[in-house]
């Protein structure tokens, strides 16, 4: 997929309104104007303001593990990971994301809650006895209060309602990271 279509298609499904979420809004708006018009600046140019207006810019990154059913809102977190210069892994179920961990070694999870098969609590729970230092920051669309006090208090790092604003996402992620570096 074209990497600022992916971009436009995240901005469109997941960003607020633009009074609400300042210079992101304005690179959002210009990357669909783009689009829209198949011309305007380069893509790497709108790429790299937008990585700088959700201050997400540093020299280190991590490696991030995606668990998420839902293959259109993986891919949309895949693509606005990997252009904040994250290593990016998406999986699509809780059993393959337990076999991953080991292999890819990721220095954060961002765990669905609601899957089929094995649910995010579960994985959560095995990530904890398994890779207690890992940070896992929840993701999901369920409004359950009880569900979201149980991730945090089984360790979640930090729990984001969707649809999510990707500048807080884009946030959550390099805080979590700190949090792992000591940052």
């Amino acid at each position: 997929m074209n990497p600022s279509i992916g971009i436009a298609l995240a901005a469109a499904l997941y960003w607020p309104s633009r009074a609400t979420c300042g210079p992101a809004c304005r690179v959002e708006s210009r990357l669909r104007e783009t689009h829209r018009r198949g011309a305007g600046p380069p893509a790497h140019r709108l790429r790299r303001r937008l990585a700088r207006a959700v201050g997400a810019v540093s020299s280190s990154r991590g490696r991030v593990l995606v668990v998420e059913d839902e293959p259109h809102v993986g891919a949309m977190l895949r693509e606005v990971l990997t252009e904040l210069a994250y290593a990016v892994k998406h999986v699509v179920g809780g059993a393959q994301a337990l076999e991953l961990v080991p292999v890819f070694e990721p220095d954060l999870v961002l765990l669905d809650l609601q899957m089929p098969g094995m649910s995010g609590v579960e994985v959560l729970d095995h990530l904890r006895r398994e890779h207690p230092r890992l940070p896992v920051v929840i993701i999901s669309g369920n409004q359950d209060v009880e569900l979201m006090r149980r991730a945090l208090g089984n360790g979640a790092f930090d729990y984001i309602q969707k649809p999510f604003d990707i500048v807080v996402l884009a946030r959550v992620v390099a805080a979590a990271l700190g949090s792992v570096s000591g940052g």
